[in-house]
């Protein structure tokens, strides 16, 4: 699981509580469940620990390690983000 990898604990056993796809457009403060997310995958109980981890820092490292986006194009803010995307390389004949 990338967030695992991205969190130094790839064997890590914690149960995360990951929201279902369905909900995620409509989350209050996905960032902040991105990083509690994070936190969690650590391992580190510790408060410490936890304050010294660079989450903002990891959750650059959870897109390196997702080997497929496609599962995001079920939601219609990953799908717009594409053609918003799409459109700047086109415009700045980027794509030739």
């Amino acid at each position: 699981m990338a967030i695992r990898k991205a969190a130094d604990n790839p064997n890590g056993n914690q149960p995360l509580k990951l929201p279902l796809m369905n909900d995620i457009e409509s989350l209050h403060d996905p960032k902040k469940i991105l990083y509690d997310l994070l936190r969690a995958a650590s391992g580190h109980v510790s408060r410490r620990r936890l304050d010294r981890l660079s989450v903002r820092k990891l959750a650059f490292r959870v897109i390196q390690s997702t080997s497929s986006f496609m599962p995001l194009l079920k939601l219609a803010a990953f799908r717009n983000l594409e053609e918003e995307l799409l459109e700047i390389i086109a415009g700045q004949n980027w794509n030739s």
